[in-house]
């Protein structure tokens, strides 16, 4: 299926310094990228008014558009981001493109080899192919533990990194994102979660180049344990109940 144009959904919450340097490089891509526009979505308590203007200076109006939800957490800057996007297809970032452009381009190669559209992807650093060295050891361990009890709780079809970037057809990432209630980081796992139950296969993963991954993992296991936990086993009881498999038919 044609890869046309992409929304990058750069949800944030007070790294307005660092979201100078993406807007930059997501600029110096538009054309080449074909990035459609740059959806920077708030969440949590709002920008100071000195904070609000500077970042409003910078932005152009026809290409990036700065969002606000008083719902704090990554999750919820995906969703307003899913419903306020234009563009045929979306890549849920960060603020930071830890990625680069990796992850897009792994993606555009794959829309080219098969003839049936993808409905979701994802940017995965456990993919055999991925360049993510020089990751913190307590960041890795956490990462192989995290999929050891996404694995038990949520079967085999859970994908090795559920925190990576996800990219995908806009409309079949919005519908996804109506079942998937979390406004954390928890949201990505249940959006892969949702995908896995709706279509009946693993997620495709696709390698990447990790470009900046600095310091501790933001997720600490043995701190968020009975969260992680809670929010597995809520995801476990939503999406392993009857229901059918939905399989994907290109538009028309």
């Amino acid at each position: 299926m044609e890869f046309t144009t992409v929304s990058y959904v750069v949800p944030f919450h007070s790294d307005v310094d660092r979201l100078s340097r993406t807007i930059d490089t997501l600029r110096a891509n538009r054309t080449s990228r074909r990035i459609g526009e740059v959806l920077l979505c708030h969440n949590g308590r709002p920008l100071p008014a000195n904070g609000l203007d500077t970042l409003s200076r910078r932005l152009d109006p026809g290409f990036e558009r700065l969002l606000h939800t008083d719902d704090a957490g990554i999750g919820a800057g995906y969703r307003l981001g899913i419903a306020s996007a234009d563009c045929a297809h979306l890549v849920l970032s960060a603020s930071d493109l830890p990625f680069g452009f990796s992850d897009l381009d792994a993606f555009v190669r794959e829309q080219g080899r098969t003839p049936e559209p993808i409905p979701l992807a994802i940017g995965s650093k456990g993919h055999r192919d991925s360049r993510a060295g020089g990751r913190p050891l307590a960041r890795k361990s956490a990462s192989i533990a995290f999929y050891a009890l996404r694995r038990a709780l949520l079967g085999p079809l859970t994908p090795l990194d559920s925190q990576g970037t996800y990219l995908g057809r806009r409309e079949v990432i919005a519908s996804l994102a109506e079942e998937c209630p979390a406004n954390d980081y928890l949201f990505s796992l249940e959006l892969a979660t949702a995908c896995t139950r709706r279509y009946g296969r693993r997620i495709l993963e696709l390698p990447v180049t990790l470009e900046q991954e600095a310091g501790p993992s933001s997720v600490s296991l043995l701190r968020e344990a009975p969260t992680l936990l809670a929010g597995m086993l809520r995801i476990r009881r939503r999406r392993f109940g009857p229901g059918p498999k939905t399989e994907l038919v290109p538009p028309a």
